[in-house]
């Protein structure tokens, strides 16, 4: 048996092979490669095959730790985020709104982040108008 470790080739590999599959059999797998996010997010619940299908050609993977930041505050909404595994919480900075100098906060160098929500595995957030016209199947 052979000890194969994912990098850029064997992922373009087997991109490759999907691509050679007869249709329905490339479906199917694809489908089955994309089961654990399908069956995790609620965004998916009650959502047909073709659906998932459409939708999860269109996303991308992030692995996101600990002080990472996906956007920040005042970047425009264009995406949708699906949370597989783990939870964060989404700060706010209310510097504008408060009286800095009475805090001690210097708003050009200090942000006041507060909690504004939390999200764990299964929930999404985002735009969900970045899909465009969603397929009649999404409740």
């Amino acid at each position: 048996m052979e000890n194969r470790i994912l990098d850029n080739d064997s992922l373009e590999e087997q991109e490759r092979l999907l691509q050679i599959l007869p249709r329905a059999l490339k479906q199917e797998v694809e489908a089955l490669k994309n089961k654990s996010i399908t069956s995790q997010v609620h965004f998916f619940s009650g959502t047909s095959k073709e659906f998932n299908r459409q939708v999860m050609q269109y996303l991308t993977a992030y692995k996101v730790y600990k002080q990472d930041s996906l956007f920040s505050q005042g970047d425009s909404a264009d995406e949708i985020y699906f949370v597989q595994q783990g939870s964060f919480t989404l700060l706010i900075d209310i510097s504008d709104y408060l009286n800095a100098e009475e805090l001690g906060i210097d708003p050009k160098t200090e942000s006041f982040n507060v909690p504004f929500n939390s999200y764990a595995s299964g929930s999404y957030f985002g735009d969900e108008d970045s899909f465009g016209e969603l397929p009649p199947s999404h409740g």
